[in-house]
Formats: structure tokens, C-alpha cells, sequence
């Protein structure tokens, strides 16, 4: 009998494109994570992290509203000091200076591929042997 690799750890998506959750949501279910919800919005996401309590937050930098996913992940570390994983489109981001006040766990730039998800969320996430 083989060990079964179990990745039960909730994960919060926050992103304001629907083909993206869809896609995120499609490869966490896949790889055996559980997808708490999702959230296109500062507001949204704090809530649903409130409420749900993952274990990691996906994170895009530009979400709808006037606050961007950087201020909202700032204010998701401090309340709760949850791994966050950023997602964005502009490789520009890499190198700023509010990014790194943040202190994310892993910068994804879209397009990104399941490996580069997955390979992300298994270094930020502990794992247990079934």
C-alpha cells in the first residue's frame, strides 16, 4: 500500500476575474485542497477570512474596488498572519516596495500554469502522510 498525500488546508481565492477563480478553484480541488471561497473585493476578503479561517490566501493585486489585493493582504497578515500568495498580470510588482512590506510567501505571474500553483502553495503549506 502506498502513502496517500492528504491536503485537506482550506485556501481563500481573492480575484476579480470569474475565468481565473474557476481555473484556480478547478486545480485546488484537483490537488485535494479545499477551496473556502472566493472574493472579489477588500471588504469580501476580510470577511470571508473572518469567517472561514484559511490556511492560505491567493491573492491578485488588482481587485475590484478602491482597495488594491497589496493593502487588503497587509491587513489579512496583520489580523490573522496567514501565508499569502500573490497572482499578478505585471511582472512590475515584483520588485515593490509595498510588496515587500507585505512579506508574501510567492509571486505567481499570470499566465501561470498548475505546476507554478501548486509547486507555490506546496512550499507554503505543511503537509501530512495518510
Amino acid at each position: 500500500m502506498h502513502a496517500i498525500l492528504t491536503n485537506d488546508l482550506k485556501i481563500l481565492i481573492v480575484e476579480d476575474e470569474m475565468i481565473t477563480v474557476l481555473e484556480i478553484q478547478q486545480s485546488l480541488r484537483q490537488g485535494g485542497y479545499q477551496v473556502v471561497g472566493y472574493a472579489d473585493n477588500s471588504e469580501d476578503a476580510i470577511r470571508m477570512t473572518r469567517n472561514n479561517l484559511p490556511e492560505l490566501v491567493l491573492m491578485d493585486i488588482k481587485i475590484c474596488g478602491s482597495v488594491d489585493g497589496i493593502d487588503t493582504a497587509q491587513k489579512i497578515k496583520a489580523e490573522f498572519d496567514i501565508p499569502i500568495i500573490f497572482i499578478t498580470a505585471n511582472s512590475d510588482y515584483l520588485h515593490s516596495d509595498r510588496l515587500k512590506g507585505v512579506d508574501p510567501h510567492d509571486i505567481i505571474i499570470k499566465p501561470f500554469t498548475d505546476f507554478d500553483l501548486m509547486s507555490s502553495i506546496n512550499n507554503a503549506l505543511p503537509h501530512t502522510i495518510a
